[in-house]
């Protein structure tokens, strides 16, 4: 057992990071989530549809069909290292030496080589366009030396981020979290739109000066379920009572 999975670590990830494992024989994703450690990848039913475009394109695989599985990112090579950096990959572990751009050999222990990506974005980075047009699009994020971004908040189990944002002018932050419907915003407390970004990912825009952005999940379809549930159920006792 102890040569088939891992009971820790041998390293410390980044604060607010992720991890992925390009040696899912020896380091598998499920082993990640077990251990509590953030990753790119999930457990093989649960995806969603953009997102999964996103996997595709960081494996290199084409992304005009529709997926019907998962396809994970974690595979013993990595195509589009972008990707892993948008979503703020900041350790890569291999089962063997690999050579990406911006990747920093950061040891190796029990067969396995340790990589720290220093593109990796942090959890919000910066649109580097000001209009809406190609925001869904791909477009690679930009670094503003007159900005700060700082995380408060993050990787909780009820899935709620908080960063304090500091801007020059109105800019548009790019999440480094996976867009769906019951995921809202709010900057300073007041609701504010989610757009989807880079295929899959968040943003929200920010006007100039310092502000607090929060990520929360609101589930709303839950809510609707239940209420149905409570009518029908007051119905059928009508009916039954009038029986």
């Amino acid at each position: 057992l102890e040569e088939r999975f891992s009971s820790s670590l041998p390293f410390t990830p980044s604060p607010h990071g992720r991890v992925l494992s390009l040696c899912e024989n020896r380091l598998s994703t499920s082993e990640l989530s077990a251990l509590g450690v953030p990753s790119v990848d999930g457990y093989n039913s649960y995806f969603f549809d953009s997102y999964a475009q996103l996997a595709r394109k960081a494996r290199g695989d084409e992304v005009s069909e529709p997926s019907i599985g998962f396809p994970r990112i974690a595979q013993r090579t990595l195509v589009d290292v972008a990707v892993a950096s948008a979503l703020n990959v900041t350790e890569i572990v291999s089962c063997e030496p690999v050579t990406f751009p911006g990747l920093v050999p950061a040891g190796e222990r029990e067969g396995l080589y340790l990589y720290r990506n220093t593109r990796a974005t942090g959890r919000a980075a910066l649109h580097c366009g000001n209009g809406a047009p190609g925001l869904a699009e791909w477009a690679p994020t930009c670094d503003d030396p007159n900005a700060t971004i700082r995380v408060l908040v993050a990787d909780t189990p009820t899935g709620a981020l908080r960063l304090r944002v500091s801007l020059p002018s109105a800019r548009t932050l790019v999440l480094a979290e996976p867009f769906y419907a019951e995921r809202r915003a709010w900057v300073d407390g007041v609701e504010t739109p989610i757009e989807k970004a880079n295929i899959a990912l968040s943003a929200v825009r920010v006007g100039a000066g310092l502000h607090v952005v929060e990520l929360r999940y609101v589930p709303t379809s839950l809510v609707l379920g239940a209420l149905i549930s409570f009518v029908v159920l007051v119905l059928w006792i009508a009916a039954e009572a009038r029986r």
